[in-house]
């Protein structure tokens, strides 16, 4: 059996966080995290109820309504951040200093640096506002709009910040069987869009959020197999206006 990823990337966890089961062609998370449930194992797709507090949810949401911290959200192309007819929310950056003890949460669970997590992000849908069905899988190349040089991204994570009555669900329809997740506060949801290897598993991971009737908030990472630059020059080349790569952003 091939070693966990935190192994491959020379990162020496405890021997809950490289569990000896699963898939071992994708990054292994801690499985032994309390309240993890495993939903889908055609691609394997993770839960964990109560993840985030509903005090700390509530504050995340008080805190992207501050000011003008919501801006449109949008697809990072060569040319740099651009709107998109697929992609209808909005969002605002949540700088990991600034979340301490949530950003403890996300390591624990996915058994990672916190220098391999992108920039976190607070994402709002209003009524009507949608994402089509797309993947998570990325590497551009060698480079990627969030600063990660020569990786790819392995993990997904997304927590929603509220609970939801109507509309908004995601929906992964090519999960075997299909799955549609309800938003729930404080609900984590886990999925692997590529392999150790970097083959993406776009095909069987390709979800979507569905129109909002409801405002619907969620937080959302994602965990890359190598740790970001820290080469400022190159960041800020990277970036053409995307501040997900820029220093104060973390």
């Amino acid at each position: 059996m091939r070693p966990c990823s935190a192994a491959r990337l020379g990162v020496r966890f405890p021997r809950s966080l490289c569990p000896a089961s699963g898939t071992p062609s994708f990054h292994q998370i801690n499985l032994a995290y309390p309240g993890l449930e495993m939903v889908r194992s055609q691609p394997d797709i993770f839960l964990v109820h109560d993840f985030f507090s509903a005090t700390q949810c509530e504050r995340l949401i008080r805190k992207a309504q501050q000011g003008d911290a919501m801006v449109p959200a949008g697809v990072f192309s060569p040319q740099g951040l651009k709107r998109s007819e697929s992609r209808t929310s909005s969002q605002c950056l949540c700088p990991q200093r600034e979340v301490p003890s949530l950003l403890h949460k996300v390591v624990e669970l996915l058994g990672c640096p916190s220098r391999h997590l992108e920039a976190c992000q607070i994402i709002r849908y209003e009524a009507g506002q949608f994402f089509a069905p797309h993947g998570d899988f990325s590497s551009n190349g060698t480079r990627s709009s969030a600063g990660f040089v020569d990786c790819a991204r392995l993990a997904t994570l997304f927590v929603y910040l509220n609970d939801v009555e109507r509309g908004g669900e995601t929906d992964f329809p090519n999960a075997a069987p299909p799955l549609r997740v309800t938003p729930s506060r404080g609900l984590a949801v886990v999925h692997f869009p590529a392999s150790l290897d970097y083959v993406s598993d776009a095909r069987r991971t390709r979800h979507q959020s569905l129109p909002a009737v409801d405002e619907k908030w969620i937080f959302a990472t994602w965990m890359w197999s190598g740790p970001r630059s820290q080469n400022l020059e190159l960041l800020r080349q990277l970036g053409r206006g995307y501040s997900h790569v820029w220093p104060e952003s973390y």
